[in-house]
């Protein structure tokens, strides 16, 4: 399967599927010597930025089936490229060799006879692939429920899933800017310039350093810390209850959380509650790393506010 970039000038709809699209998809992917998709580092090399705005086309022929008879992959849908255990992970891989969805897109041209599916063409917005290159969707405890209500086996390859919608919302809710993704994607997509006066919440980042420093940039769900360099890791901070808006959520201590992109965007969907030292994530339990205190009024707003998910 090979990827091709290609200049445009037309915006995806945030890589979700078209309006009415019939479902979404997970292929999952392996090793293949005469394939470049199954091999991270080659995946990602194949695929530089187009200059300026504008979307890759990705694909060509592949060897593929879906999981059920039933299912017929449309130009339209959503797509997600899963690296599976059988991938070939890039040697002193920061992410520990953990599976991965490495690219979200959506179907352009699709060829597909019975349940064998011989052609596929995706595009994907040069965003959504600096997000995806910097901070992927790993599977791993806190999003197992979410790959897991796809119905995916974490060993099968070549293997097309589909996927609820409302689960694919989720994942592509996990789609998490950085710093870094941020400057990239200014680079390519200048914005337009208008003047004017705002007003907002200046956030202490001197206090969040300081928080992300005690769990030395590890996340307080899963333990995990992003390895950017010699000496140097990425965290997030999230604030229970939020500081913007009409929340008033206050920027301290007591209100703040050292995260990992995929927790961070989760907390952010609603995905998590609290439930005394823990929280909940699809149904399960998992323990909460806790070296500062939280205010339980926080943990309360956030709890009341995402009571129906």
């Amino acid at each position: 399967m090979a990827g091709t970039p290609v200049a445009s000038t037309k915006e995806l709809p945030s890589a979700k599927g078209a309006p009415g699209a019939a479902c979404d998809w997970i292929m999952s992917l392996k090793d293949d010597p005469e394939s470049m998709w199954g091999d991270i580092e080659q995946f990602y090399k194949e695929m530089k930025p187009p200059r300026g705005k504008g979307v890759y086309q990705v694909g060509g022929e592949v060897w593929g089936k879906t999981l059920r008879r039933d299912c017929k992959l449309s130009p339209g849908d959503g797509i997600a490229f899963y690296h599976s255990t059988k991938a070939r992970f890039p040697k002193g891989d920061q992410l520990d060799r953990r599976q991965r969805i490495s690219l979200i897109g959506e179907i352009a041209k699709v060829e597909q006879r019975n349940q064998q599916v011989s052609f596929l063409t995706a595009r994907v917005r040069s965003r959504d692939l600096e997000a995806l290159i910097t901070t992927p969707i790993i599977r791993n405890e806190a999003t197992e429920p979410l790959f897991r209500a796809a119905g995916m086996n974490p060993h099968a390859v070549a293997t097309f899933y589909r996927v609820p919608r409302e689960i694919w919302r989720q994942l592509i809710g996990m789609i998490r800017w950085t710093p870094e993704t941020a400057l990239a994607a200014s680079r390519q997509e200048p914005p337009e310039r208008i003047q004017s006066m705002v007003m907002r919440v200046v956030r202490d980042t001197a206090q969040s350093r300081a928080l992300k420093e005690r769990y030395d940039y590890r996340c307080q769900v899963c333990q995990t810390r992003i390895i950017i360099g010699d000496d140097e890791f990425y965290a997030e901070v999230h604030h229970i209850r939020p500081v913007g808006g009409a929340h008033h959520g206050l920027d301290s201590f007591e209100n703040m959380l050292v995260l990992c992109p995929n927790h961070h965007a989760m907390f952010d969907l609603g995905i998590i509650r609290f439930e005394d030292k823990t929280v909940l994530i699809g149904g399960r339990r998992h323990p909460l790393l806790l070296q500062h205190q939280l205010d339980g009024k926080n943990i309360a707003y956030h709890n009341e506010q995402f009571r129906c998910r």
